[in-house]
């Protein structure tokens, strides 16, 4: 019974003496399983990181989620004590900071989701196109995911046209790129169906091609209408790229 008292009492000294601390292991952990979630769509040949599955929202409450947990990255890996750290994890600690500041640049230093309307054409078209790269034949998850992007097309549109304060130049490369949109998809639905796992899913890409078509001549006209009104000349402005050299490049 002693011995039971004893170690009753220690244990909240040892709870104390022990802190649970946050590692970079676990940060960098947490960050690129969100970052696979929000990190935007482009056509760079040459991905970065694979991107999580599921549906993309760019609306004001989803954008506005990305900042607050943006915020407590950027407060974890600004509150690690780096002082005792080995060159070798130093240097994985800047890196990391290098991924978070990204976002930031992304998402306030140069918002393209605010004034590039090529910007929606990569979340949808480029989305689209990026899950059709693998080599058939497709798995159940791959052809899940090519409908379900298909399907949040209109979607991610709408989100585009409340966002955007567009410029000419950027809204003429949108217009160029969806110029023959409407005759492009219906090729893509006729040489995919067939390599989808089920006829569920052909039947929900059936539907989903002629709304994703309507929507983006919608986008496109949107933008042609709106294009004698656009802003020609824009400048991000030195501390943008000073931002972008020092924080995200480590120059």
């Amino acid at each position: 019974m002693r011995q039971l008292l004893i170690a009753l009492l220690l244990l909240p000294c040892v709870s104390l003496a022990q802190p649970r601390t946050d590692s970079l292991q676990q940060l960098a952990s947490d960050f690129w399983s969100w970052r696979a979630k929000y990190r935007p769509f482009t056509f760079d040949d040459v991905p970065r990181m694979e991107h999580s599955g599921g549906v993309r929202d760019w609306s004001d409450s989803s954008i506005s989620k990305q900042r607050a947990d943006l915020r407590e990255f950027q407060r974890r890996w600004k509150e690690m004590a780096t002082n005792d750290w080995p060159v070798s994890e130093k240097v994985d600690y800047r890196l990391m900071g290098s991924s978070i500041a990204r976002v930031h640049w992304e998402l306030d230093v140069n918002p393209r989701w605010q004034r590039d309307p090529t910007f929606y054409v990569e979340q949808t078209v480029g989305a689209l196109q990026e899950e059709l790269m693998p080599a058939p034949p497709f798995t159940e998850e791959c052809s899940r995911e090519i409908v379900a992007r298909t399907e949040n097309i209109p979607s991610i549109l709408e989100n585009g046209k409340a966002n955007l304060k567009p410029l000419a130049p950027f809204a003429q490369l949108a217009i160029a790129s969806l110029s023959d949109i409407n005759e492009r998809l219906p090729r893509v639905e006729r040489g995919i169906s067939t390599l989808l796992t089920n006829d569920d899913l052909r039947a929900r890409l059936r539907t989903a091609v002629p709304k994703a078509i309507e929507a983006l001549v919608k986008y496109r006209d949107w933008l042609q209408q709106s294009l004698p009104h656009m802003p020609q000349e824009f400048s991000l402005g030195r501390d943008a790229y000073c931002f972008f050299l020092h924080h995200v490049a480590l120059l």
